[in-house]
């Protein structure tokens, strides 16, 4: 079985399968894929082949799998590209008071490495740090 043929199905089971430990994340939030993906040929004619090093993306993450929403992308585009989880109560990706340190903490993740951007007592200024390095990354991707 091809990656690209892989990632296919992984998508679908993601949307479709609530015995998957995904499924809570894409279908269990509504998340689901065109009817036109149904057939692995017309994914593969809107996608193209899975460039090495890339993995199904989503570029609206709480959007559907769809040829305009989708594209293959690096794991720190994916990383740049999630969204604000529940538990953090900032509404700032990559946000969070530090209790035991008392001081809010800015960590960015690049190649499986923890990267402190900011580690200081003023939230004002994490949130500069981490809205820097999203405009400087998103620049280098071509992200608007």
């Amino acid at each position: 079985m091809t990656p690209t043929r892989m990632a296919w199905k992984a998508m679908k089971r993601r949307c479709t399968d609530k015995g998957q430990d995904a499924y809570p994340f894409y279908g269990g939030r509504g998340i689901t894929y065109c009817s036109r993906w149904e057939l692995y040929g017309n994914f593969l004619e809107d996608m193209g082949e899975k460039p090495e090093g890339t993995s199904l993306d989503r570029i609206n993450n709480d959007g559907n799998y769809t040829p305009d929403n989708c594209r293959w992308a690096e794991r720190e585009v994916q990383a740049y590209n999630k969204r604000t989880y529940s538990s953090n109560k900032t509404g700032i990706k990559g946000v969070a008071w530090h209790e035991r340190d008392r001081r809010w903490i800015v960590r960015i993740s690049v190649n499986n490495k923890k990267i402190l951007l900011y580690g200081g007592p003023d939230f004002f200024e994490a949130c500069c740090a981490r809205k820097s390095w999203e405009a400087k990354r998103a620049r280098a991707w071509g992200i608007n």
